[in-house]
């Protein structure tokens, strides 16, 4: 799983990763700092993921497993 911080990192920071996802900064430090393991929330790695590049499967292997195989 990417970390948040990663990502956050890759896109210049928590205020453009909110921009990007329509939320407000808060939330994404909630996302860095309490949601521990859990990381972006599903309804906005796909978001992330065509801003990034980082495949989903990456971001959040839990919801979105790596069917490359298949």
């Amino acid at each position: 799983m990417k970390c948040v911080a990663e990502i956050v990192e890759k896109v210049g920071g928590q205020s453009a990763l909110a921009k990007m996802c329509g939320v407000r900064q808060s939330a994404v430090w909630n996302w860095l700092n309490r949601h521990g393991s859990k990381g972006i929330p599903p309804q906005y790695v796909v978001t992330v993921e065509r801003a990034t590049g980082i495949p989903r499967h990456e971001i959040r292997p839990d919801v979105f497993p790596d069917e490359g195989g298949i």
